[in-house]
């Protein structure tokens, strides 16, 4: 019997363009990446986190990415939280790290269907101007909920 190398817990980093490339197909490598993460039994959060925001002399922006694998008690935490905007708000890892002031907007949520090549092939194939992937958000079972935040 093989056993589960896959980690309990992930962070990621990378270039914030990643939540809206490429740009005829606006938020598919990010659709692709969290589909991925999802099959492999994860819950994710995400923040795009500008470094100027927390004392740093550059304006950089990062997002941050972390995943809990399933039978974990974060992933379990997420999946009963009743409540997704108060998780990203005040309650997940990425809101203690990077807290917010506040939620802009309501909270925005989606589906991503199908299998990875589907997603690769049809995501945002309408060609929309913006992404679907607001600044912070989680991704539990392939369900999106993001929601545009502004840093303290």
């Amino acid at each position: 019997m093989k056993k589960d190398k896959a980690p309990d817990f992930l962070l990621l980093e990378n270039v914030d363009r990643l939540l809206k490339s490429p740009s005829g197909q606006r938020g598919r490598d990010f659709a692709v990446m969290l589909a991925s993460l999802s099959d492999l039994g994860y819950v994710v959060e995400w923040r795009i986190v500008n470094a100027a925001d927390y004392g740093f002399p550059q304006r950089r922006r990062r997002v941050f990415i972390t995943g809990y694998k399933k039978g974990t008690k974060v992933y379990k935490q997420i999946k009963a939280e009743k409540n997704i905007e108060k998780w990203i708000e005040e309650k997940g890892m990425i809101a203690n790290a990077f807290p917010i002031e506040e939620i802009k907007v309501g909270l925005d949520e989606f589906k991503i269907e199908g299998d990875l090549k589907h997603v690769s092939d049809n995501f945002s194939s309408n060609k929309p101007t913006k992404s679907p992937f607001e600044n912070s958000g989680v991704m539990i079972d392939r369900k999106v909920y993001t929601t545009k935040t502004r840093q303290n």
